[in-house]
């Protein structure tokens, strides 16, 4: 409610709550695009859920769990699980399986079951009943001496859980409480009871689920227009108290939702702002939620449209111009104040009711910049163009049985329409089916508008089907006609929910036959299918499928990946790499600001790129980490994990001897998969865990297992090894996705460098880790990204108006303007080759993994690394406002790439 000692709001909360906001927008967008998972999110907020809430009420998320509410409610984590899966179920009935579940990270200290554990735990330690050994971790004992209540809670918790309450602890010995992955723990729950929800018949959905932790990437991000008017007016007022000699005071300043010029400074004693806490201390009062003031009846109004409806709002984070609802609705609230009985309940139920309507309908200034930006295209394509063929290798004999239909396809330029050409054509009525394919990338939908416009502009009787849920619509003939109206909202924003995406593979006889009779019934004359290696391998499959039974449907393939492997020489870059680069990049960077403000914590933190480690290059090169792996050179060098550890080591204690104790660790998120001793590990445990369905002890793992990945296991930590054992895919097999690989090198660093007495006798280690992932795929796309897929989707529908097929457009000479872009297509067989998969081989297009003698790793990283081990040359306040994915900025990655040395793999 409104603060009670008159302090309306502290700087840093509207910035930090609007980059969470457009984080926790950009994965509801994810997730409403895939339809394949749910998404448990923590936020910052150990002793109260103020920014829990706030995001909340800008992103609108299915299920939002307050500290406050389950306190009130004494509610232990089984009530929380609970009613979570209640929502599951229910959206499940409307075959949404796929969501977004808001935590604070305080809600350990309110669940009644879990606030007894800790609290015991906390007091045995204190007393000094209990063994704590070198390593700091707590003798695994301490549940003897529990109270009945508190040993069953305890020992109802996953190994893990149990292994981090006794591991992770703070400078004062207690429970580390915001170590404790609360949000994995209710997953983990929830997919406890839906299984047995689904063996009583009351589930009918399939649950899978991802999460994430948003903490330190926002605490020093670029300050929102609001946060700098209030931070430099408290310093005026900071100001004024000192010129008038006074102490004991906060500076305020009040009247926020007004124009700054109505503001108005004052001073509170800071008297005002205290309390005794239970242990009769003095302290400053936690303004926690008020489960009686109107932001909280704001959720409550909306809690259970926004659990069913996909009513996700995605803000644009501190660019935004709009007050945080909590401000606004804190200032509604005083104004009601004044009313009285029926009229205030009447008039509080309709003002709150047009604060939602309002918040979600409003386009801000940012955001209605974006829709009306108008992308950039090469010149070639304003005008009449023509084909020209280009010098093409034959296809390889290997191919010949599995793509012979496309053997005579040639690469073509598409070039400006001369004398020599013939007339001019006029542009033929087209029908174009459009399928989005796989995970999403930012500027997936300027891929429909240009392939829209393109039509629109050439014969306004031509029109374009998008696929509903990608390829899986395609097999089941589930399309919709895109209209100027369904479009025009859809420009220049991010994710794929216009007509959604699926991973579905067709394989199958039956299912080629279904897409080709799905083209056949919308009379199609092209397909585009935008999507990675494995969906541009589908469309060479289907061209040739199309060709053998003489359907006249093109099939055009669009480069799609924000991994960016899927590029050769002429395709060099595909999109959504240049966005989602930018966006991580800025979170590195404010992730490096705090650790050198703080100038005690290690940041350990993980990138998306499971196959290729561009992400992860990239991103180094822009940010400056201290120690960057590589999963392309652990591979060559066959580094193991515990090498990549003692070289982390190394450059935490050469940081240590010039007094620096902190850092930046960049890691990709496939190095588990690369590096040899734990790629053996994972292998063998999987057949071990095929051939015994018995829960097993990791002492009878350890027996089972050869001696080089018996040593790997064995130094791994111990809530690791309950995790890998713990969670499993559908086949039994070890989720390699959710390896926290950052969490396992920090406690394997921490592990070596307590056996370093020069290290140890100066300082205490310190870390902590983040995944970049999910809240990049549909993050609004930069102006690259956008003039790039729009220029994709005219190029896709230039290709099939001249009868082209089985080709992927490609796009070269990208470091120039985009009216000098030179536009190819390229036989998407060129690009394939036959690799054995699961013992058998299969044609497949050949991911593009970073080359190690390109100017890219040498000169962008290589040539760097050395000194950024030292040296703190994070990337300063200017440079992070540049990093804004909305930037027009090309990537280090095209600029070296265009140097012209280390070529990329070749596309022949």
């Amino acid at each position: 409610g409104v603060k009670e000692c008159g302090v309306e709001m502290g700087f840093g909360f509207d910035s930090v709550t609007k980059l969470y906001s457009q984080l926790v927008g950009n994965v509801a967008t994810d997730a409403v695009s895939a339809k394949s998972a749910w998404h448990f999110i923590r936020l910052m907020g150990e002793r109260a859920s103020n920014i829990c809430l706030e995001v909340a009420l800008q992103a609108h998320p299915n299920v939002t769990v307050l500290s406050e509410e389950v306190e009130e409610k004494k509610q232990t984590i089984t009530d929380v699980v609970t009613e979570i899966c209640n929502v599951i179920c229910e959206r499940a009935i409307h075959h949404k399986n796929y969501g977004v579940v808001l935590i604070p990270e305080g809600i350990i200290h309110a669940a009644q079951d879990l606030k007894r554990v800790v609290a015991e735990m906390n007091d045995l330690l204190r007393s000094g009943e209990v063994k704590v050994t070198a390593d700091n971790i707590v003798d695994p004992c301490i549940v003897d001496k529990m109270s009945p209540d508190c040993k069953e809670a305890y020992r109802s918790l996953p190994e893990w859980v149990q292994i981090q309450l006794r591991t992770d602890r703070d400078a004062n010995g207690r429970i580390k409480m915001a170590a404790i992955q609360i949000e994995r723990l209710i997953a983990m729950m929830c997919e406890t009871e839906l299984n047995d929800r689904r063996k009583r018949g009351l589930y009918v959905g399939k649950f899978s689920y991802n999460c994430h932790f948003y903490g330190y990437e926002t605490r020093c991000c670029t300050p929102s227009s609001f946060d700098k008017s209030l931070s430099f007016a408290l310093g005026h007022v900071v100001g004024g108290l000192c010129e008038n000699s006074k102490s004991g005071y906060v500076a305020n300043v009040s009247n926020l939702t007004k124009p700054v010029d109505d503001w108005t400074a004052y001073a509170v004693p800071i008297t005002a702002t205290m309390e005794l806490d239970r242990k009769g201390q003095l302290s400053v009062r936690s303004s926690q939620v008020d489960l009686s003031s109107y932001p909280y009846g704001l959720l409550k109004l909306n809690r259970q449209q926004w659990a069913l409806a996909d009513t996700i709002h995605s803000p644009v984070g501190p660019l935004g111009d709009s007050l945080s609802l909590t401000l606004q609705l804190e200032s509604l609230e005083e104004e009601h104040c004044k009313l009285q009985g029926e009229m205030l309940k009447h008039q509080k139920y309709e003002d709150l009711l047009q604060i939602v309507q309002r918040e979600t309908a409003a386009q801000t200034a940012f955001r209605q910049s974006r829709l009306q930006y108008r992308p950039r295209i090469p010149s070639v394509l304003a005008g009449a163009f023509a084909l020209e063929a280009l010098p093409t290798p034959p296809m390889a004999d290997d191919l010949k049985a599995v793509l012979g239909n496309l053997a005579d396809v040639k690469a073509t330029l598409i070039r400006g329409h001369t004398g020599s050409d013939g007339p001019v054509s006029v542009g033929r009525t087209l029908n174009i089916g459009l399928v989005l394919s796989g995970g999403p990338a930012p500027g997936g939908h300027n891929v429909a508008s240009g392939l829209f416009d393109f039509l629109a502009m050439r014969n306004r009787n031509s029109k374009l089907y998008g696929f509903i849920d990608g390829p899986s619509g395609l097999v089941k003939s589930e399309a919709v006609e895109i209209t100027q109206e369904m479009i025009d909202p859809f420009r220049n924003q991010g994710g794929f929910h216009l007509i959604g995406t699926s991973r579905t593979k067709i394989e199958t006889p039956q299912q080629f036959n279904d897409a080709l009779n799905t083209v056949q019934r919308f009379h199609l004359d092209g397909l585009v299918i935008s999507g990675g290696d494995d969906s541009n391998t589908n469309a060479a499959l289907l061209a040739d499928y199309f060709l053998q039974h003489k359907a006249r449907c093109c099939v055009i393939g669009v480069p799609k990946t924000i991994d960016a492997d899927l590029r050769s020489d002429d395709v060099e870059m595909s999109f959504g790499f240049d966005t989602t680069t930018k966006l991580y990049s800025q979170m590195i960077a404010n992730i490096a600001a705090d650790s050198s403000t703080n100038g005690q914590t290690y940041h350990f933190i993980r990138l998306m790129g499971r196959s290729a480690s561009h992400i992860t290059l990239e991103c180094a090169i822009q940010t400056h980490p201290n120690y960057a792996v590589i999963a392309e050179e652990v591979e060559q060098n066959r580094m193991t994990i515990m090498t990549i550890v003692e070289q982390i080591t190394d450059v935490i204690c050469e940081r240590a001897r010039c007094g620096k104790n902190y850092g930046v660790i960049l890691i990709p998120e496939g190095l588990v998969e690369f590096a040899v001793d734990m790629k053996g590990l994972i292998a063998e445990l999987n057949d071990i865990l095929a051939s015994s369905q018995d829960k097993m002890s990791n002492e009878d793992i350890s027996k089972k297992l050869k001696e080089e990945a018996k040593n790997m296991f064995e130094v791994l930590p111990d809530w690791l090894k309950a995790q890998l054992l713990a969670e499993r895919d559908p086949h039994g097999n070890v989720r390699v996705a959710q390896i926290e690989s950052e969490r396992m090198l920090a406690a394997l660093v921490s592990t070596k460098l307590r056996m370093i007495q020069e290290y140890t006798s100066k300082f205490q280690f310190r870390y902590w880790t983040s995944f970049l992932g999910y809240q990049g795929r549909c993050s609004l796309p930069s102006n690259f990204d956008c003039d790039y897929c729009y220029t994709l989707g005219n190029m896709a529908g230039a290709l099939v108006e001249k009868n082209q097929t089985g080709v992927i457009a490609a796009v070269r000479n990208m470091t120039a303007p985009a009216e000098e872009w030179v536009l190819k297509s390229i036989p998407l067989a060129s690009m394939i080759h036959t690799e054995k998969r699961k013992g058998a081989n299969k044609q497949v297009i050949k991911k593009a993994l970073v080359t190690l003698d390109s100017k890219v790793f040498q000169e962008g990283f290589v040539k760097n690394r050395e000194k950024w081990k030292t040296e703190d040359s994070y990337p300063v306040p200017s440079r992070i406002q540049e990093l804004l994915p909305v930037s027009s900025e090309v990537t280090a990655t095209l600029v070296l790439q265009a140097k012209g040395t280390g070529p990329l793999p070749p596309s022949q």
